[in-house]
């Protein structure tokens, strides 16, 4: 009986330490993340401050003085080379958004506006994008894209054409000149870099979401400036919605809603992408690979913010000018940690080898972690195509269809609430593919 006691007491005693530390361990994790704020969308337009928000921080590297003066952030004073003034935000939890520096085209060469993000931790990691002045502007875009299982960084500078005004335009015309903006979306591993709103660049990046990190934006020095004068409009964050309501964009306006789509530029060393968007109506790709690495280039892809899948029916309107030993695919792809992009289900035109272009359907509908094909025969180009997917929620099925043609019907490895993206892309299979699409109208229809 005397031992009975003793067990009972021991392990009463076991329990409660255990229940103890665990109690500990909470609240010193929930004072942890009081200390960062999850993300919310804003516009900092300054408005008739004399002073910045507060926990906003100045950083000045140099003899560059900043303020802010009649509802914009100035920087200015005579500065050299490598000179900077940088301004960082109390410590968010990012998820996918885009983060947005609308400014006043600096008059002087050689002047850069950035705006990024910067992970807390020593030494701090930061990937930014910026706008450098100059009678050929540039658009910078790099920094330390690393993951869990890899160091990587990323280092561009894109020759910019069509955005006029770069030189002496007034900082006092009271209205901004340029937006640069940093599309950031972890879920997917990805980051773009915008110019007025159209995508330039992108690199893949492998920070984590909600990763504790600050906004950063600023001015930075590439060569000595005797008397700079730099005016900064506004600041704004922007999160992306996971929900991906039904739409049908015909690519009217003036560029890519940010909010709504990312672009995956080809690597710089491999391949090229003009987009831009067509008179009238319509988004034109234009790309070719310039170098192979092993079995093929990954030429584009434009591809939604993911959603939880559901019951849908997605269409594409295209037509294929041009493909040079490369494919065109539209479909669903798998677009978390637990649907990887591997899961896809697609309809496509390939091209290979001197052969006629045909017509296929492919995805993940064996559950062996391989890709099937539902051939659909030869296509002559240029061809208008119009392709649709049909997806049931309460089967897994999916179907395609080519012109009103049915392809196939199969279960995928798709499931009710798998988070998944619509994408549309191409891929190229040698040093000299090309594909040259217009996309008339992409729309989704959620059942």
């Amino acid at each position: 009986m005397r031992d009975a006691k003793r067990v009972f007491f021991l392990v009463t005693a076991i329990v409660s330490a255990v229940a103890v530390a665990y109690v500990a361990y909470v609240h010193l994790l929930a004072s942890q993340r009081a200390k960062v704020d999850d993300v919310k969308d804003f516009r900092e337009g300054f408005g008739a401050r004399d002073a910045l928000p507060d926990g906003w921080t100045v950083h000045t590297k140099g003899a560059l003085v900043a303020k802010v003066v009649n509802g914009t952030f100035r920087v200015e004073g005579s500065g050299k080379a490598g000179d900077e003034v940088l301004v960082d935000l109390p410590p968010r939890r990012f998820e996918d958004s885009v983060v947005s520096l609308a400014f006043a085209t600096p008059s002087q060469a050689g002047v850069e506006l950035f705006v990024g993000v910067a992970q807390l931790g020593e030494p701090p990691r930061a990937l930014t994008t910026g706008w450098v002045s100059g009678p050929e502007p540039l658009l910078h875009f790099g920094g330390d894209t690393s993951g869990p299982y890899r160091e990587m960084r990323a280092a561009e500078d894109v020759k910019l054409t069509g955005f006029g005004g770069d030189a002496g335009t007034a900082i006092t015309s009271g209205a901004p000149s340029h937006t640069i903006a940093l599309q950031f979306t972890p879920m997917f591993g990805h980051a773009a870099a915008l110019v007025d709103g159209l995508p330039v660049t992108s690199a893949h990046s492998g920070w984590l979401q909600a990763t504790p990190a600050r906004l950063v934006f600023g001015v930075r020095l590439r060569r000595d400036v005797p008397d700079l004068a730099v005016a900064i409009e506004s600041l704004a964050l922007r999160t992306l919605d996971w929900t991906l309501p039904s739409f049908e964009d015909p690519f009217s306006g003036e560029f890519v809603d940010p909010v709504r789509y990312g672009v995956h530029f080809p690597d710089p060393d491999l391949g090229v992408l003009d987009m831009r968007m067509a008179k009238g109506g319509g988004l034109l790709m234009h790309a070719r690979s310039t170098a192979l690495v092993a079995h093929h280039v990954p030429l584009f892809m434009l591809r939604t913010t993911p959603f939880p899948l559901r019951t849908c029916l997605i269409t594409a309107d295209v037509t294929i000018e041009k493909l040079e030993e490369a494919a065109l695919f539209f479909g669903l792809m798998g677009a978390s940690a637990w649907t990887p992009a591997n899961r896809v289900f697609d309809v496509g035109v390939v091209q290979r080898t001197g052969k006629p272009a045909e017509v296929f359907a492919g995805g993940a509908w064996t559950a062996t972690g391989g890709l099937s094909f539902d051939p659909g025969g030869k296509v002559e180009l240029p061809k208008r195509l119009v392709i649709e997917i049909r997806y049931d929620a309460a089967t897994s099925k999916g179907q395609t269809f080519v012109d009103g043609k049915s392809l196939g019907e199969h279960v995928v490895d798709l499931k009710a609430l798998d988070f998944t993206a619509i994408r549309i892309g191409a891929d190229g299979y040698s040093a000299a593919s090309v594909a040259d699409v217009k996309v008339h109208k992409l729309a989704v229809e959620q059942r």
